[in-house]
This record gives structure tokens, C-alpha cells and sequence, in this order.
């Protein structure tokens, strides 16, 4: 819980959601789901250089020392960073809605 409560701090400072205190509060969006890519929240939670980091996690890999996945991570970086800013939230929940199994009756 204590992660949860600071991504939503966090979230609340970039103003993705509001905050309601007491009895009945809680947290929704402050921007319709379809305004806020995965790319936003995965800034927003893990920081702008989550992508930026060598796959390898070698503090010295770059263009001028790179590591043997070097060439390889960046180009899947472009294409994960492309698709995380292509996806909103609410095509994430259609994709999830079309995915969950459907109940027997």
C-alpha cells in the first residue's frame, strides 16, 4: 500500500488524478482515460530515463563504450517508447475488457 499511495501522489502532483479526503474519498482520473499514455504514467512512475538506462543495467554503457545489447536495446527502446506513447490508458482497458475471460451461464 505505502508504494501504491506515493505512484498516486505522484500522479496527483502531475494532476492524472484527484485526490478526496474522508469518509467516501478516494482517487480518480482528472483527465479522461483516453487523454493519458502508458508512456505518461511509466514517466511519471519510473522516472524519464527508465528507457534511457542500458539494458544490462552498466553504468558506463553509451555510444562511446556500448555494451553488447547496445545497438539492439535501442532500437527496441524506440519502438517500446512509441508504443507506450501510442497507448492510452483506455486502450490498455479495452484491450484488458477484451481479454478477460467471458463467465458461463
Amino acid at each position: 500500500m505505502p508504494f501504491l499511495w506515493k505512484i498516486l501522489h505522484m500522479l496527483a502532483k502531475r494532476r492524472l488524478v484527484r485526490s478526496f479526503k474522508g469518509l467516501h474519498g478516494g482517487y480518480e482520473l482528472a483527465l479522461a482515460a483516453d487523454r493519458i499514455s502508458l508512456g505518461t504514467l511509466v514517466n511519471v512512475a519510473d522516472g524519464s530515463e527508465f528507457l534511457d538506462r542500458c539494458v544490462l543495467g552498466l553504468p558506463q554503457c553509451g555510444q562511446g563504450h556500448p555494451c553488447p545489447l547496445h545497438e539492439q536495446w535501442k532500437s527496441i527502446r524506440a519502438d517500446l517508447a512509441c508504443m507506450l506513447d501510442e497507448t492510452s490508458l483506455a486502450d490498455l482497458a479495452q484491450l484488458a475488457q477484451r481479454k478477460r475471460p467471458r463467465k458461463k451461464k
